[in-house]
Order: C-alpha cells, then structure tokens, then sequence
C-alpha cells in the first residue's frame, strides 16, 4: 500500500511538473467547481446539490478509449459494467443486476431511454453517438423527485454538444480484432439562425467467441437548434437504428438472429420569460422493434421421445413451437411543461407536469396478444434556498400515477453546509418507487400446441405487483483546494430496498410437462451501506488523474420458491470493493497517453448470470495529432483495453479477453 501510495504521488508531481512548463488552457479547471443540471432539474453547482453527482466530459470521454457509451459507467463511483452478451450490457448502481437491469434511468438530452418491452435500457439503441456527447451527468442516488419511475437507483443524463459549438466536420474509421469496425461521418453547419449537427454511422462486431451475440448495427442522428425572437431557443433531436443482432438459442431452437429497429423524435421549446424565469415546453415518441421469431426443433425432439409416442402423450400430431424472446414492438409518447424561477438571494425552483402514453405488443411473452397500454401522469417539484448564510436547503418530490399502476410520492431533501468557499457537507434523504412496466404487469409464457393445449407454463407475474421502492440515505463532503486543481468527493450511504421484484420458483404449477415454473413476485429485502468517492488532480482540461472508489457491504433476504416457501439469503449482489483510476497526460505538443485500471470486487448477477470472482483490468491507449494549418487535424489512435487479463465478469466460462483497436479521424474545425 506504501508503494502504491509512493507511485500516485511521484506521477500526481511528474504531472504537475509538466503543467507547470504551459499556461492552463481553461479557467474551470483551476476555479469553481461544476455546475450540474441533473441533480434536481435546477442549475446549481455541486456543492448545494441534494445528491452526489460524477460528471463525465468530453476529454475523459476521449481519454477512456471506451468505444460503447455503456462502458463510461466504469468511471463512476459504485457503478457496475458487464457484457451479458456481445450485445447485452447489464449497468448496474450497487449491484442487484442481471442481464436486462430496471432501476437505472438513462435519459439524453432530458429524453428517457426506458423502454416498455424489457424493463430496460438497450445501450445499442439510445440515439446518440459517442462522439457527440459533450458530458455525461450521473446523479448517484435516486433521483424521482426529479424524474420520476425509474430513477430508483441513480440517474444518468447525456448532454450533447449544441450543433454550433462543434467541429465542422469529422470522419473517423476504426478497426480492431473480434471482428470490430466502425465507420463514422459527422457535420455541423448553420443556415441563418438555425444550427444543425448529423452524425451517422456503421458499427459491427463478432462478440464472445462461441457465442451467436455479433452486432452490425447502422445510426443515424440530427440534431437542431434555433434561436427564436426574445432570446427563445428550439431543439429538435431525431435519430434512427437498425441492423441485425444475433440471437439468444438453446438446446431448443436452432440459431438465430434479431432485427432491429429504433426511431426517436424530440423537440423542446424553452421560453425565457425574463431575466430569471423561463418556461419549457417538451415532447418526444419513442419507437422500439425487435424481432428474433423462430421455429424450435420438433417437441419430440426436444422431449427426447418419438413422433409416435408424443401423439399418444398429448394427442396432437408431433410439431413445432413458434418462439421469440426478443420479439416485442414498444412504443413511448410523452409531453411536459416546465417553469423555473430563481432571484439574486439564492432561492430556485421548479415545478412541472406530464403525460406519458406507453404501448407494448409482444405475442409471446404476454397472455394477451394484441397492443396493450398505459397512461401516466406526473407532477414534480424541486426547491432550493438558503436557510442561513452557509446553510442550503433543498426539497423536492414527484406523485405519479397511472392506468395500471397505484400512485406514488417520491420526496427529497438535503442540507448542505459550505464550511469553506469550495467545501461543502451534505446530508441527504429520500424514497424513490419502480413501477411496474407493462411486461412486468402481463408476463405470461408458455409452451402451447395448436390445439391451445398448455405443455408449460414458463413464467408468470403476480397479479397484485407491488412497485418497488427504496429508501436512501446519505452523507457527503465535496471540494477543492484553492491553489492547487486538486478536488474530491466522498459519500457515505444506506439504502433499504423493499417489495424486490423477481422471478422465484412455483412449485405448485401443475402442468403436462412437471410442475415447475417461475413467478414474478415482491421477494422482501434487500440493504447496502458503505463509503465511496472521486479525487481528481487535474491542471488542464486534457491533462488529470481521477481516481474513484467504492467499499460496500450488502446484505440480501428474499423467497427462492415459493409452494413450498424456501428463503435465499446472499452478502455478494454488490461487490465488497471497486476502484477506478484514470490517467490523461499530453506529451509534447501533438502526443498523448492514456493509462486506466479498473478493479471490480466478486459479485453474483441474476438471471442468466453467476457469481463471479473478483478482477483487475489494464487499458490503455496513444494517439498522435498532425494538424494542417489552423481548421484541419489528423489523430491517429491505438488502444488497447483488458491488456493484462483474461475474466469473467457475467457468467461462468464467458471470458472477456484482450481487445485492441487502431483509429483514424480527420477533423475540421
């Protein structure tokens, strides 16, 4: 641990030696901490927001090498990141995930991502690009009386680059072993006072080894913005995905692949009604496909018996099973209105009010096939103000409610005590909900003849599903030094899960092929405490070291069966320790080395997952700037990620290996 010690600190002076020899590009990196949006829907700097809050800019985004914006979470404290699959990519905060996660909302540009179809976020499908992302704001906790169902756990916002702040164009292509290549294409111009940006791009890979999880995916996004009279501004954000996947399979149907398709559409009118008031008006339709339909092998087959016998068994002739796991259409449609207030006194507000309209179509996951749907409402307010001249306040909470859903209250406060011009404690509470989703309120699956005969009843969901819901507690210190660019964050927290929803085993299902099945259910409790931060040295926009943490301890009480009750009892949902350090150094003036090593504790994933052992992992990158005169530049990249290792981190014999890749990208500014 003293060597350790020694060598952070030998390369934080190395660092600050090189600083020294040039001027700070960027006043921020040396003045006031960040200013966030997220936390609470409020412009506040993080030392009066009610939650812990990680940004994530374009220059760690850059310094990552990270090529899936998924990854990124590895950079936030408490955060777990695992390839269920080629495709799948389970994003956890405190653990208690499996394949297709539910508690985290991933919003771009103010736009959830949820979708109705799995409970889920499909990471491949967001509408958005790496390269157009300006920074990421990750609200570590939850964050309901902000957003509402689905900011259980934490909240994460992406925040592009306005079309008139980017480059003018940009071309880049990339290559890398299993079977990586992308190509991208990137413009941004202006015509009077509209500014646009459209990026497009093809992206495939061949996934594990052994495994049908490859991914040829094509995207296209536009992005707009207007300035209107009186100083109001329109966006307008339009993206498009589609490409084929591969499919899951097992022992009963032959292999298979997944189409895909997404569309979404997103225009915002933000009116300033005055020097401090202004008032937004929002709308955005998401569109989700998906199709893996397949024929299984003949049930004989699969029964291990002959076509004969299985006539005299269920008295139809042998046949097949239409199946689709993935085969669902979803669509979301959602309107909002937003006023926000604040005076010179340090007084803010905001107050808002939805309607969200959610469909789901799925023949083979549901009892009912045809469109079922959903209407919600939501109201929310936040509210910070100064109780005395170093004492903040802030308050909020959300009540939402729906057709198939009971209403809920999600409340919010904190106090924040700036014991120094950029220190600050924090003490915080709140209590978030999860609704059901539609899939989760109708999950029926079954192995069914022609005939309408039921063989097996698979899964099923409890009728009476409650929402989950969550109580937090946390205790903060945040700063910065005043003469050197050295900052942290430290968090200490509890949080209480009650009414977990899971799948449990039913014993008590009679059926014609045993009398075993799974059931979506509440399963009681689960808890977690411990400590985690971020400290970060950083004397130029491009030049930093961030480390961050977390050391926890969880303890999980839920039903494993029920017909008969069995109780499950696990201290490993959440990994005991994580750590993440991240390292950006400029060499000379066109070079630059990047050095990450991310350590994930052992945890053990539901669904389709294991427990799995604790791991460490290396990457690293260089790149090489040619610039041709003052508006063209040339970067060539090599990176290298998961260079020392060879790991499981989802389930038992699927081994992330070593992965390498060589990017080229010509720019004009």
């Amino acid at each position: 641990m003293k060597k350790s010690k020694l060598a952070l600190a030998g390369l934080i002076y190395c660092i600050s030696s090189a600083a020294s020899a040039s001027a700070m590009e960027d006043s921020f990196f040396s003045t006031d901490l960040p200013v966030v949006i997220s936390a609470s829907r409020l412009t506040q700097s993080v030392l009066t927001s009610p939650s812990a809050v990680t940004v994530i800019d374009k220059a760690m985004i850059e310094a990552s090498g990270f090529i899936e914006i998924a990854d990124l979470m590895r950079l936030v404290p408490g955060f777990q990141v695992a390839y269920a699959d080629g495709k799948d990519i389970a994003v956890t905060y405190h653990g208690h995930g499996w394949e297709f996660p539910n508690r985290l909302q991933l919003l771009v540009n103010g736009r959830s991502t949820y979708t109705s179809a799995l409970s889920t976020v499909d990471w491949s499908a967001i509408g958005v690009h790496i390269s157009d992302i300006e920074r990421i704001e990750v609200v570590r906790g939850p964050a309901a009386s902000a957003y509402g169902s689905n900011s259980f756990s934490a909240a994460i916002n992406i925040i592009t680059i306005s079309p008139e702040l980017d480059d003018k164009f940009t071309v880049r292509l990339r290559a890398g072993n299993k079977g990586e290549q992308e190509k991208l294409l990137r413009y941004s111009d202006s015509v009077g006072d509209m500014h646009y940006r459209v990026s497009a791009a093809t992206r495939e890979n061949s996934g594990f080894d052994d495994v049908n999880d490859f991914q040829d995916i094509n995207s296209l996004s536009v992005q707009g913005r207007m300035e209107l009279k009186n100083n109001d501004v329109l966006d307008i954000n339009l993206a498009y995905t589609n490409g084929v996947t591969g499919a899951e399979y097992d022992e009963v149907v032959p292999t298979h692949n997944r189409s895909i398709t997404a569309l979404s559409g997103q225009i915002e009118w933000q009116h300033i009604v005055s020097d401090h008031e202004d008032l937004k008006l929002s709308f955005y339709h998401n569109y989700h496909d998906e199709n893996d339909q397949v024929e299984t092998y003949l049930l004989s087959k699969i029964f291990g018996i002959t076509p004969a016998a299985f006539l005299l068994f269920s008295g139809q002739p042998d046949q097949t099973i239409t199946y689709g796991l993935r085969t669902n259409r979803s669509t979301r449609s959602d309107l909002e209105l937003q006023y926000s207030w604040f005076n010179s006194a340090g007084v803010k507000y905001v107050v808002g009010a939805g309607a969200r309209y959610d469909t789901l179509k799925n023949d083979f996951l549901m009892h009912d096939k045809g469109v079922i749907s959903d209407t919600g409402f939501r109201a929310y307010g936040n509210l910070q103000f100064p109780l005395y001249d170093k004492l903040t306040a802030n308050i909020g909470a959300s009540y939402e409610t729906s057709r198939i859903n009971d209403s809920t209250l999600s409340p919010r406060a904190s106090l924040n005590w700036q014991i120094a011009d950029q220190q600050s404690l924090r003490i915080a509470t709140s209590r978030a909900y999860r609704h059901p989703s539609i899939l989760e309120r109708n999950l029926y699956t079954v192995t069914e003849l022609s005939n309408g005969l039921i063989l097996d009843l698979i899964n099923y969901s409890d009728p009476n599903l409650d929402a989950e819901e969550i109580t937090s507690l946390e205790l903060g210190y945040l700063g910065k030094l005043a003469d050197v660019p050295f900052s942290w964050e430290f968090k200490a927290y509890k949080e209480r899960i009650n009414k977990v929803t899971d799948f449990v085993g039913d014993r008590g299902v009679i059926d014609l092929v045993d009398n075993r099945s799974r059931a979506l259910v509440n399963t009681r409790g689960y808890w977690i405490y411990g400590i985690e931060g971020e400290l970060t040295y950083r004397p130029q926009k491009d030049m930093f070291v961030k480390f961050q943490f977390n050391n926890g301890r969880s303890y999980e009480k839920t039903l494993k069966r029920i017909n008969p009750i069995k109780v499950f009892e696990s201290k490993d949902r959440s990994p005991s320790e994580s750590y993440g350090l991240l390292i950006s150094l400029p060499v000379q003036e066109d070079w630059h080395i990047n050095f990450g090593v991310y350590r994930m504790g052992g945890i053990e994933w539901d669904g389709q997952g294991d427990y799995v052992e604790a791991y460490t992992r290396v990457d690293a990158s260089i790149s090489k700037d040619f610039r041709f005169g003052s508006k063209r530049k040339l970067k060539l990249k090599i990176a290298a990620q998961n260079i020392n290792n060879k790991y499981e981190e989802f389930k038992e014999d699927q081994f992330s290996e070593p992965f390498y890749y060589a990017e080229i990208s010509f720019t004009e500014f």
